[in-house]
């Protein structure tokens, strides 16, 4: 599909207040392992990895310290890229519960809200052409470079239309 139209959808990022808390967790590149969409379609789990790794270069172009890749907040995003993906939307609230209530029924413990930057697309992106897309909204830029969040995770997920992306700060 490549040249052809993609269309885009993103939603405005998450609240960001105050400083953060959270386990400093690293993993290599081991847990990155083949999954299967629906169809039957391989999901390529080293491209969340791509993506989080891309976000730590603009970080550091930015004055930023680069964000531990944490498997906890992974999951969340997978989980909530699977669910975006198994209802066809785009939202940060789904099943009543937004970002934050989804870290807390998972476990995970952030001293602020915590962060979430969302994507939709159809067609191809280039990991360079995701990250630009969210540096090209201000608000998606303004949760990428904050310099309080010390982790994030990256989930993707697609369905029969579209590849969607999570990713989570804390």
């Amino acid at each position: 599909m490549y040249g052809s139209f993609y269309k885009v959808v993103f939603i405005i990022s998450a609240i960001i207040v105050g400083g953060v808390w959270a386990f400093d967790s690293f993993i290599d590149d081991s847990v990155f392992a083949t999954r299967y969409d629906k169809q039957g379609g391989v999901i390529n789990d080293s491209l969340a990895k791509e993506i989080h790794d891309a976000i730590n270069q603009y970080r550091s172009l930015n004055g930023a310290k680069g964000l531990a890749y944490d498997i906890r907040l992974a999951s969340v995003a997978q989980q909530h890229s699977d669910n975006m993906a198994d209802q066809n939307i785009v939202a940060h609230v789904l099943n009543n519960q937004n970002h934050a209530e989804r870290f807390r029924a998972n476990g995970y413990h952030c001293n602020n809200s915590g962060g979430e930057n969302l994507l939709q697309y159809s067609g191809h992106l280039t990991v360079q052409e995701i990250v630009q897309t969210w540096i090209d909204s201000p608000d998606h830029k303004k949760t990428m470079v904050a310099k309080f969040w010390k982790n994030s995770g990256v989930g993707v997920s697609k369905n029969s239309e579209f590849v969607f992306i999570t990713q989570n700060f804390c």
